[in-house]
């Protein structure tokens, strides 16, 4: 395999992932099929973000919007797993592109106000899981998500989000992802409910919180649209401009 040159070894690549696609259309293996299509695009990707950490820093937010819309109409449970893997390997690609020189990236803007300012939530945290009443599981979560991932969320913010173009850039994605929570409240308004949201409302039992004797709440990509909005503009704008902010003025 070394010793072939990138064209041959790219050929036999493209002759061995068609030979897997035809027998897993063959044998009906449907998972084997969508994973031999998707491939190519996984390896760009990964190839691309280690050389462009913005990039998976978009692909992050774009996730973290949707993820919970995804589960609804493909009914899996802990699809944030995937926030994760997708945040331990922005920090492969930060390492990766600030050793190599393939990004302005500077890993001393993980050092702010705001990043060390955090330290004193990660401590109130912990004094929470000394109450008597806390399950395990609680505070497995309470260490990964308020602790571990928003932590190292900020420090991802801080380093990718520098400059104040970054910043406007950042402003503009969360108003396009507010923009299409709207619309599909619209849709939801005017033209109903789709099979996902009917499940969840009816066999979920979301309806005894959402269809009330005095109108309907409607919920857009998330479960509830009142919290949806504040989720959308206190999330993004803290956890992917704020540190952008301190950057800019410390």
């Amino acid at each position: 395999m070394r010793g072939l040159p990138p064209k041959a070894l790219l050929h036999l690549m493209l002759v061995v992932g068609l030979a897997v696609f035809v027998y897993a259309i063959i044998t009906q293996n449907l998972l084997v099929a969508t994973v031999v299509i998707f491939s190519p695009l996984a390896i760009i990707t990964i190839g691309y973000g280690l050389q462009k950490p913005r990039f998976i820093y978009l692909m992050y937010a774009t996730y973290a919007f949707f993820f919970t819309t995804v589960s609804r109409y493909i009914r899996q449970e802990k699809l944030s797993v995937g926030l994760d893997i997708l945040l331990v390997y922005i920090f492969i690609a930060i390492l990766f592109a600030s050793y190599y020189k393939k990004a302005n990236i500077k890993l001393s803007n993980a050092f702010n106000l705001f990043t060390i300012s955090y330290v004193v939530w990660i401590l109130f945290i912990l004094i929470q899981f000394t109450n008597p009443g806390i399950h395990s599981e609680g505070i497995t979560e309470g260490i990964r998500i308020w602790i571990l991932r928003t932590l190292m969320l900020y420090i991802v913010a801080s380093i990718v989000s520098n400059t104040p173009k970054m910043l406007r850039n950042s402003l503009i994605v969360i108003g396009i992802f507010i923009i299409i929570a709207f619309l599909k409240v619209l849709y939801q308004k005017y033209v109903g409910f789709d099979f996902a949201e009917k499940r969840w409302l009816y066999i979920d039992r979301a309806a005894t919180t959402h269809i009330l004797s005095t109108g309907i709440r409607y919920f857009s990509y998330f479960r509830n649209m009142y919290g949806g909005s504040s989720y959308c503009i206190f999330h993004y704008w803290t956890k992917y401009t704020e540190s952008s902010v301190g950057n800019i003025l410390f």
